[in-house]
């Protein structure tokens, strides 16, 4: 060989490194630029993901919040079995048997609220809304209600103005009876609100009491939403179709409360129902409905969770479909969305360890702390 040949051999090889390397550094920039179109631009999201499957276990339901006024939140569980108290590594603090099917679980107040009822692994069991105190290693129970119904399902439990928590639960096949509890000295005391038929999503903007319904006031009438006043009347929320959740909170940070409803629901749900996720603001006391997204292949959001995420004191909408979770945020005058898992059984969302803005649980065959930012 040439003496001149391995010199532009070596030349050769380094022009190609160096070139290499110009096509990978390129490749990292736009999968960086995708990654921030993704999340609706500005620095790709830094999520952050723990699994969380050995100590979640087989549990139907979760929340987060403060049970000792410690500021640190604790995460309460309930399977088919037993509900138990953790803190936020896992380790059990407290628990209890489970008294019936768990239908609906919160923490608020300092109580854990759970609703039960009837379920698969539960047949016969009666409706049951209870309020446990975690002291001393053990879950006290006291009873809110035990309504006497053909159908044992409790459908909310919302935390109200003044302390009081809304409780809602089927009075007969059809309607809904909802009630506000208050703790009192021993026990709790309750007034009625409304009994509506098909009401099953609840939640107060401005101390007003937002009410979504799945079906309307007769057979094959299509649900809706609406403002329901103290005297009764109602104030009418534009939906497509029935509405299988609502949630409340700021977007924007002007301290208006914003609606958030899971519409798009039809009694043909395998055919004509959509799982819409749609923003309902006010104008002028005026409410004005806007698209956040149509879920793609899901025929409901049966779930959302408004609350600040990032720290920012604007919520973000988290919603549980039958398929996937996806977390919204307000981006202008728009939204965006990003699919951070699923399906899950349940999503809870709060503070954990002192941390800045929220973490979301996804309780599921795989369960996970995720915390988007």
């Amino acid at each position: 060989m040439p003496p001149v040949f391995p010199s532009l051999l070596r030349q050769g090889a380094a022009i190609h490194m160096r070139y290499t390397l110009i096509a990978m550094r390129a490749a990292v920039v736009v999968a960086a630029l995708a990654a921030c179109q993704q999340n609706g631009g500005g620095e790709p999201a830094k999520t952050t993901r723990h699994d969380v499957t050995s100590w979640v276990g087989g549990a139907e339901r979760a929340a987060i919040g403060d049970l000792t006024g410690d500021g640190k939140a604790e995460i309460a569980l309930a399977d088919a079995n037993r509900l138990r108290v953790v803190d936020s590594t896992g380790r059990e603090l407290a628990a209890t048997d489970a008294p019936a099917g768990i239908q609906v679980l919160e923490i608020a107040n300092g109580f854990v609220l759970a609703g039960w009822g009837e379920t698969r692994a539960h047949r016969g069991a009666h409706a049951r809304i209870s309020a446990y105190r975690l002291d001393g290693g053990k879950l006290i129970e006291s009873v809110i209600a035990e309504p006497e119904t053909a159908r044992a399902e409790v459908t909310a439990i919302v935390p109200a103005p003044d302390g009081a928590v809304l409780v809602a639960y089927y009075e007969s096949k059809y309607i809904v009876h909802s009630v506000l509890a208050r703790p009192a000295a021993t026990g709790w005391t309750s007034s009625d609100v409304a009994s509506l038929r098909m009401a099953i999503g609840y939640a107060y903007a401005d101390g007003q009491l937002a009410v979504a319904r799945v079906y309307g006031d007769d057979l094959h009438v299509d649900g809706d939403a609406f403002v329901l006043h103290a005297d009764g009347t109602r104030a009418m929320i534009p939906t497509t179709r029935g509405a299988r959740a609502i949630a409340a909170g700021d977007s924007d940070g002007d301290g208006k409360a914003e609606l958030f409803l899971a519409d798009g629901w039809h009694e043909n749900y395998a055919q004509l129902a959509r799982g819409l996720v749609t923003w309902v603001h006010f104008d002028g006391g005026v409410p004005r409905a806007e698209l956040i997204e149509d879920l793609a292949g899901e025929f409901t959001a049966g779930k959302l969770v408004a609350a600040d995420l990032d720290g920012d004191g604007k919520v973000e909408l988290v919603s549980n479909g039958n398929k996937y979770v996806r977390v919204f945020k307000r981006s202008g005058a728009g939204w965006t969305g990003e699919t951070l898992g699923g399906p899950a059984r349940d999503i809870a969302v709060g503070a954990l360890d002192g941390e800045r803005g929220a973490s979301i649980l996804i309780v599921g065959e795989k369960s996970e702390v995720v915390r988007p930012r």
